[in-house]
C-alpha cells in the first residue's frame, strides 16, 4: 500500500488558466503549494487555444429564453453554431433539465449581473498584477467590438448594450460609419455591416502563454509543479486533511483546491460530490498572418455569425461554435472551416498560409452558467471551476477569492452567487 510521501499546505488540481493563477496567488502569500496536472505543462487543455478575450462584455449566460428552441432546431445540422448531438442527450439529462430551468429572462438577468461583478473585479485584479509582474502574452487593452450585420442581431446587440450599461459597464453603440472609424480593417465589407457596440474595458491575450508564465512565476515563489501526474483518488481524513493519491504515491494537504474544469465531476465523485458541470466543446483556428497589414486592432465578436476574431501578435485567433457531444474532443474539420469562412466574410484578403492550428476544447458549463467558487460545506475542499467560456476573463478574480478563503478572509466581491452548495 502506498504511504504518505510528503505534505503540502495547499494542493491545487489542474494547471489551466484557473489553477495556475490560483497557485500563484496562494504562493504569493507565502503558502506551501503543490500544483498538479496530467499534462506536461500549464494551459494545455481548455486554456490552450481559446478565443483570447478577457471580456466582461460577455458575462451574459448562454442559458437564454430562446435557447431551448434553438437547440431543437440544431439537431442534425452540422453547420449550426450551437449544436446538440442526439448521442449526447442521455448523458446530460439531469444537467440539461437544470439548464433549461435557467432559460428565462429573470434567471438570465440575475446571472448576468452576478457574473459581471466578478468579471469587473477580475479585470482590476489582473491589471494590478500586470503592473508588477512582467508576463508577456500578446496582451492588448484596446477593447472588443461586437459586430452586428442584420436587423435581428442589431436589435439584440443594442438591447444587450442597454443591459450592460445599466450594470455600469462602459459601452458605445455605433452606426456603420462609426464602426469603420473604430476598426478601419473592416472597410472592404462596410456595406455588410449595420452597426456595432464597442466595449472599451475588454482585454485580449494568449491564455495558454499566460498560464505557462504564471505557473513559472508560481514556481519561482516555491510552488512544486507535478506534471504528467494523474490523480487517482481523494480521501478526506478524520482531521479534515485530504490525501491525494497518484502514481502509487500519497500527498497529504490541509487545503485542496479543485480547478479541473470539465474533468471536475470525476474526482468530485471520490469525495461524494455531485458537481453539475457538463462539457461544451468549442473550436478555434489560429492563423499566422506574417506581413499581412489587414489584421484588426480590436478583438471582434461577430454577433451575427457567432465568431470571435482576436489578434494575438502576428496571429489571428478565430473561435466560436458550441457543440454538446459529451467528452468527445475530436476535431470536426467542418466546424473549423465554418470559422474560416465566417472570418473571410469580414476579411476577404485574410491569408491562409502555413502554420494554421485547428483546435477543440471542452468548456466546463454549469446549469446557470456561473462558476463554482468556494468551500464545499465545512470541509477543507474548495472548488474553483465551471467558468464556461469565461475562464480567461474570471481567472485572476477567482484566484484572489480562493486565496482569501484559504486565509480566512472575506473576499472583496460578493461570492454568494458562486456557492458550490447552490445546486
Amino acid at each position: 500500500m502506498a504511504s504518505v510521501e510528503q505534505h503540502a499546505e495547499v494542493v491545487v488540481l489542474g494547471a489551466g488558466i484557473i489553477g495556475s493563477t490560483c497557485a500563484y496567488y496562494l504562493a504569493a502569500e507565502g503558502r506551501d503549494v503543490v500544483l498538479i496536472d496530467r499534462q506536461p505543462g500549464a494551459g494545455l487543455e481548455t486554456s490552450f487555444a481559446n478565443g483570447g478575450v478577457l471580456a466582461p462584455s460577455m458575462s451574459d449566460p448562454w442559458a437564454g429564453a430562446g435557447v431551448p428552441g434553438y437547440l431543437l432546431k440544431s439537431l442534425g445540422r452540422e453547420e449550426a453554431p450551437l449544436l446538440l448531438r442526439l448521442r449526447a442527450i442521455p448523458g446530460m439529462m439531469g444537467w440539461g433539465l437544470r439548464f433549461l430551468r435557467n432559460c428565462n429572462r429573470q434567471a438570465w438577468l440575475k446571472s448576468t449581473g452576478i457574473t459581471l461583478s466578478l468579471a469587473k473585479y477580475s479585470k482590476r485584479v489582473l491589471d494590478n498584477l500586470l503592473q508588477t509582474l512582467d508576463l508577456e502574452h500578446d496582451r492588448s487593452d484596446t477593447g472588443t467590438l461586437h459586430l452586428l450585420r442584420d436587423s435581428t442581431s442589431l436589435k439584440a446587440g443594442f438591447s444587450l448594450a442597454d443591459v450592460y450599461r445599466s450594470l455600469d459597464l462602459d459601452c458605445t453603440k455605433l452606426d456603420r460609419d462609426q464602426t469603420i472609424v473604430m476598426e478601419p480593417s473592416l472597410t472592404a465589407v462596410k456595406d455588410t455591416i449595420l452597426g456595432s457596440v464597442y466595449y472599451p474595458d475588454d482585454r485580449s491575450g494568449d491564455a495558454q502563454v499566460f498560464s505557462r508564465c504564471i505557473a513559472s512565476a508560481a514556481e519561482d515563489l516555491g510552488v512544486r509543479l507535478l506534471w504528467n501526474t494523474t490523480v487517482r483518488h481523494l480521501d478526506v481524513q478524520s482531521d479534515h486533511s485530504v490525501v491525494v493519491e497518484f502514481d502509487g504515491k500519497k500527498l497529504r494537504t490541509n487545503k485542496l483546491v479543485i480547478a479541473l474544469g470539465a474533468q471536475t465531476p470525476f474526482l468530485g465523485k471520490a469525495l461524494g460530490l455531485k458537481i453539475p458541470i457538463y462539457p461544451a466543446k468549442g473550436y478555434s483556428v489560429t492563423l499566422p498572418f506574417g506581413d499581412w497589414n489587414g489584421a484588426p486592432n480590436l478583438a471582434i465578436a461577430d454577433m451575427t455569425q457567432k465568431i470571435g476574431m482576436t489578434r494575438l501578435g502576428n496571429r489571428l485567433r478565430l473561435a466560436g461554435t458550441v457543440e454538446f457531444d459529451g467528452y468527445n474532443t475530436a476535431i470536426n474539420p467542418r466546424r473549423c472551416e465554418m470559422l474560416v469562412t465566417a472570418a473571410k466574410t469580414n476579411f476577404p484578403d485574410l491569408p491562409l498560409g502555413p502554420g494554421r492550428i485547428d483546435w477543440a476544447g471542452l468548456r466546463p458549463m454549469t446549469p446557470d452558467c456561473r462558476p463554482i467558487i468556494g468551500r464545499v460545506g465545512s470541509s477543507n475542499v474548495l472548488l474553483n471551476t465551471g467558468h464556461g467560456a469565461l475562464g480567461w476573463t474570471l481567472a485572476a478574480g477567482s484566484a484572489r477569492i480562493v486565496s482569501d478563503l484559504v486565509a480566512g478572509r472575506t473576499p472583496e466581491v460578493d461570492i454568494s452567487g458562486f456557492d458550490p452548495n447552490r445546486f
